[in-house]
C-alpha cells in the first residue's frame, strides 16, 4: 500500500537527521522508513545506488512509507527522482556550519565508523577526503537542493544548531507543536584520545592524495610513449 504525503529528509549526515527522526516518532509520522543499518531491503537499494546509479529499488521501497531521513534519501539526485516520484511530499534540509559539520564528520569517519569514509568521500562526490574537498562537496549538495526548490513551498531548510525547532518544522508540516522538549542526539564530544586515530586518518588522506599523482603521472608516461 502506498503511503501518501511523504516527508524525506534530505540534508547530508551529521547535520541533525537523527533528532529529525526523533521529531518524526514524535509527531507521529508513522510509519517511519528504517535505515540501511536496521534494514536489509534498503542496505541492498542503497548500494545498487551507489554502485550503479539505479535510484529505482529506493524509490519503490518509499512507497510503503511516510517519513524519511539519511541514505539513501540525501544520495546525489535522490531529491529530484522523489519529487518527481511523489508529487505531493514535502523536503526537510537539514543544514550545519561548515566547519562544525566537519569536526563531526570528521570524528565519525575517523573514530566511530572509519570503513564508512570512502563510502562518504563518494557520496560527496569529492575527489579525497581532505577537509576542503568534503566541505566543498557538502556546500555544493546544499546548494544545488536550494536550487532545485527555489521559489517552491515543499521545501524547509532548518539548522537545530542556530535554534530552529517544534515552531519551524511543525510550521512547515501543519502539525501542533508538541510538548517535549525539541530532541538533540547524537552530540560527539572529543577528547586526547582520539588524536592517535585522526593521525593516522591524517595519513590515510596524504597516501592517497600520494597514489592519485603516481597514478596520474604513470598515464602521462605512457601516453606520452603512445
Amino acid at each position: 500500500m502506498q503511503v501518501h504525503q511523504k516527508i524525506f529528509g534530505i540534508g547530508m549526515n551529521k547535520t541533525g537527521t537523527t533528532s529529525l527522526k526523533k521529531c518524526f516518532r514524535i509527531l507521529s509520522l508513522y510509519p517511519v522508513a528504517p535505515t540501511p543499518a536496521s534494514s536489509r531491503e534498503i542496505n541492498k537499494a542503497t548500494r545498487r545506488l551507489f554502485k550503479k546509479g539505479d535510484y529505482e529499488p529506493a524509490l519503490k521501497f518509499a512507497e510503503r512509507y511516510r517519513s524519511f531521513e539519511d541514505r539513501p534519501w540525501n544520495i546525489w539526485e535522490m531529491y529530484q527522482h522523489l519529487d518527481r516520484r511523489f508529487p505531493d511530499s514535502r523536503f526537510i534540509l537539514t543544514v550545519r556550519d561548515p566547519e562544525t559539520w566537519w569536526r563531526s564528520v570528521e570524528r565519525w569517519i575517523t573514530f566511530m565508523k572509519p570503513r564508512m569514509a570512502e563510502k562518504y568521500r563518494i557520496h560527496l562526490r569529492s575527489p579525497s577526503l581532505c577537509k576542503g574537498d568534503m566541505i566543498k562537496g557538502y556546500l555544493r549538495y546544499n546548494d544545488t537542493v536550494m536550487d532545485y526548490f527555489e521559489n517552491r513551498q515543499n521545501m524547509l531548510v532548518v539548522d537545530f544548531e542556530k535554534g530552529d525547532g517544534w515552531t519551524s518544522l511543525c510550521g512547515f508540516l501543519d502539525c501542533p507543536v508538541p510538548p517535549e522538549p525539541f530532541p538533540h542526539k547524537n552530540r560527539l564530544t572529543y577528547d586526547e584520545r582520539d588524536a592517535a586515530k585522526k593521525e593516522m586518518m591524517t595519513l590515510r588522506v596524504r597516501l592517497q592524495r600520494r597514489r592519485r599523482r603516481v597514478v596520474e603521472k604513470f598515464r602521462k608516461r605512457i601516453k606520452g610513449v603512445s
